[in-house]
């Protein structure tokens, strides 16, 4: 059971049974007592269509104890889903430059010690070439270009 306050617009699954007003307590309290201070007990909810969730609801009094919830919006679940993905793969790579700059747990100690024995390999190659050296601020500079070009 569900219950809606017409003043304030919040939503509750249960009220308690103990309610203090004016200086008295009320035990066994029940939506008789809730209704004076805007409480009403929730009779209709409106539904989202398939596929959709409610982004929220506004509480319409329909009786002095009763009330309905009607939608003030619905979201799509599947492009909230994708846009959570997509985020979060976002905040990943962020976490992973980061880690390339500052890390020092051992993990981020492996990674760094990989990416300076890569480096220096590579800069063996590019000598042989006649090429310049790569720095470790250019290392670092294409190692995060790499991380924004993974999906």
């Amino acid at each position: 059971m569900q219950f809606g306050n017409i003043h304030t617009g919040e939503i509750k699954t249960a009220l308690p049974t103990v309610l203090a007003l004016e200086g008295k307590t009320i035990t066994g309290a029940d939506i008789t007592h809730w209704a004076a201070l805007g409480w009403r007990q929730v009779v209709q909810a409106e539904q989202p269509a398939e596929g959709y969730r409610a982004a929220g609801y506004n509480v319409v009094e329909v009786d002095g104890l009763t009330c309905q919830l009607t939608l003030t919006g619905s979201i799509n679940i599947a492009e909230e889903q994708a846009a959570q993905a997509v985020a979060q793969v976002e905040a990943d790579k962020e976490s992973a430059k980061l880690l390339s700059d500052v890390a020092t747990s051992d993990v981020g100690r492996v990674i760094r010690a990989f990416a300076a024995l890569v480096r220096e390999q590579f800069n063996v190659l590019r000598a042989r070439e006649g090429l310049a050296q790569f720095t470790s601020e250019q290392f670092i500079t294409a190692l995060k270009a790499k991380i924004d070009e993974q999906e």
